[in-house]
């Protein structure tokens, strides 16, 4: 089945007549914290201090053939693939492989090699460390009677992130012993995590409440 790349308003196959012939996507590094401490062998590693590890940047390299009726022609072509793919920068990168998210970066570098009237291009895309979600994901809960009500919001990125809590009424939030309590509107809540996997909220009041966000993945 033929899988194609898109970016910048345009598609490998559907524009250039070229698919994806092999995708490698790199894994992301971790961004090291370690220290030595007095007394103690080795080193600790501090990488998680603010609650989760944090990753670098990663590259995501394509192979793609590219062929012409002759050499001419095959130049022709090349010239046509490179303006496209050397002018992808800060912006969603969809490939089929993997069709219900996109990564998010730009053109790093690449290489050429051609014989008579077929080339095939390697590039190097760096990228967000995570595939991002295409739609976001939205769990709805309805409050009522002011009473505790527990719900359940699994998480199943990579790592913790922050909804955006949509309530149409006052609202009361608590995680993990600690509570907001919302009016009407649109908030996103500086350190109100959903962590990784399963997390167990409870809501108080009468409104309609959603919890939006966008899901990340290695």
């Amino acid at each position: 089945m033929i899988k194609q790349l898109c970016s910048n308003g345009k598609s490998s196959y559907d524009d250039f007549g070229i698919y994806i012939k092999e995708r490698n996507p790199s894994l992301p590094s971790k961004r090291k914290n370690s220290q030595t401490v007095p007394g103690m062998h080795g080193s600790y590693d501090f990488s998680s201090l603010y609650g989760e590890v944090i990753y670098n940047d990663r590259t995501v390299e394509y192979k793609f053939d590219i062929t012409g009726w002759d050499v001419n022609d095959l130049d022709n072509e090349r010239r046509k693939v490179f303006d496209w793919i050397i002018n992808i920068n800060q912006t969603e990168i969809l490939d089929e492989y993997s069709p219900n998210y996109h990564w998010f970066g730009s053109y790093s570098d690449g290489s050429w090699k051609e014989n008579a009237e077929q080339g095939t291009l390697t590039v190097k895309f760096l990228v967000y460390p995570f595939a991002i979600a295409n739609i976001p994901t939205e769990k709805n809960f309805n409050v009522t009677g002011n009473i505790n009500q527990s719900i359940i919001i699994e998480n199943n990125s990579s790592h913790r992130v922050i909804p955006k809590i949509i309530t149409d009424n006052n609202v009361t939030v608590t995680k993990d012993g600690k509570s907001i309590t919302l009016t009407q509107g649109e908030w996103e809540v500086d350190n109100f995590y959903l962590e990784k996997g399963e997390n167990t909220l409870i809501l108080n009041g009468n409104a309609n409440v959603c919890f939006k966000y966008t899901e990340e993945v290695f």
